[in-house]
């Protein structure tokens, strides 16, 4: 069985995002899933916080397919600090 991750965006997605997954959740404090079923990744802050609570920055992470080309892409934008 073959699959053509062009013609298949979604499955393609989904592959693409588990791998991400599996690579970047060991290197984090916590990832999750937000509503729009993309994947948080929460990275601890080594210049905030302080003896009471940590801080920890956050990055979402999203595969999506091109308008224009159809290939998959890989968006990154940072959410700020928790």
């Amino acid at each position: 069985m073959t699959v053509d991750f062009l013609t298949d965006t979604a499955l393609a997605g989904a592959w693409y995002t588990h791998k991400t997954v599996e690579l970047l959740a060991p290197k984090t404090a916590y990832h999750r899933t937000n509503f729009l079923r993309d994947t948080q990744f929460w990275c601890p802050g080594d210049d905030d916080g302080n003896a009471f609570y940590s801080a920890f920055h956050k990055y979402t992470l999203r595969v999506q397919s091109d308008f224009l080309t159809g290939k998959p892409e890989l968006l990154i934008s940072y959410d700020g600090c928790s």
